[in-house]
């Protein structure tokens, strides 16, 4: 698999219609439901995590496009966006569910700036999950990261749950959690960009509940 610098996409090239997603960590309860619910409305998906198993379980599921990627080093995050360039010729939408357990900032950053480059060709959006500890330094990421690049319609916002339980703590059951990472990551969110989601959070303010 090449870099991202070395990839033969171009931003003049007609993609499909179909948005391409890239999961990063999604092996886990929230990953899983994220993935089902994304391919259920027709998204074409990379999911990636260190857990072989479960990512070949998750591309039976979901027909999910599988890569083993550590989500703390930069040049695996860089190289699972290049080949979600090379596979489908677009990119859409990141989710970075990794760095909650233990704190860390780092796969948030790989993220974003593996993700920009791609992201800016059509307008995107990136939506990421945190450990609560990483607060103060993930919501001054996402909210600069928004501000910097909105007028190339690259929306960012982040999710920071309780680390003490879990990735959707606070928030509600993984599907719903999955709901709502959906929705900031499809058009429906509209120009939605900086928001900063806590666990006290009243999210139906910001989308409608989903639908069983």
């Amino acid at each position: 698999m090449r870099s991202i610098d070395d990839t033969d996409w171009e931003p003049g090239d007609p993609p499909p219609d179909r948005p391409v997603h890239l999961v990063l960590d999604a092996t886990g309860a929230l990953g899983g439901a994220l993935c089902a619910l994304l391919a259920r409305h027709g998204a074409r998906l990379v999911a990636t995590g260190r857990d072989v198993g479960r990512l070949a379980d998750l591309a039976k599921e979901t027909g999910a496009e599988a890569l083993a990627v550590d989500a703390h080093r930069f040049d695996e995050v860089a190289c699972a966006v290049a080949f979600a360039l090379e596979r489908f010729g677009r990119l859409d939408g990141v989710a970075c569910l990794a760095g909650t357990a233990p704190p860390s900032l780092e796969p948030a950053h790989h993220a974003v700036r593996a993700a920009l480059p791609a992201l800016r060709a059509l307008g995107g959006s990136i939506v990421l999950v945190s450990s609560a500890a990483a607060r103060p330094d993930l919501e001054r990421l996402a909210c600069e990261a928004a501000a910097w690049h909105a007028a190339s319609a690259v929306r960012v916002n982040w999710l920071a749950p309780d680390p003490a339980q879990g990735p959707s703590a606070g928030l509600g059951e993984p599907e719903e959690v999955a709901a709502t990472i959906a929705w900031l990551l499809g058009p429906e969110s509209g120009s939605t960009t900086g928001a900063v989601l806590r666990p006290d959070d009243d999210l139906a303010r910001l989308r409608p509940r989903a639908r069983a």
